[in-house]
């Protein structure tokens, strides 16, 4: 998804509110299948799990608004950011 604002934020195929507000969506929809997921997978006891995902989700989703509005954008840019994003996404694939 990064990549995909990487290589759009240049084009003007679609209004830069609605490409953005897609992809967030996507993301969104990504994120709420891993969480599900990690609930259900190998858990014997789902009350126990599912709180701490739940903490974690809030917590991730707020420090990564904060950096990115206040940080990041700002100093880099979208595009900037974007690809700071899809090296840390590439990154983390190492770590599988």
């Amino acid at each position: 998804l990064g990549a995909a604002l990487y290589w759009g934020a240049g084009l003007d195929a679609a209004p830069p509110l609605v490409q953005t507000g897609v992809l967030l969506a996507a993301a969104g929809f990504i994120v709420a299948g891993f969480i599900a997921y990690a609930g259900i997978r190998g858990v014997r006891d789902q009350r126990r799990v599912i709180g701490p995902l739940y903490a974690a989700d809030l917590i991730g989703g707020c420090l990564g608004s904060l950096a990115g509005s206040l940080l990041l954008i700002p100093f880099i840019g979208i595009e900037g950011t974007a690809a700071a994003m899809v090296l840390l996404a590439a990154l983390c694939l190492l770590l599988l």
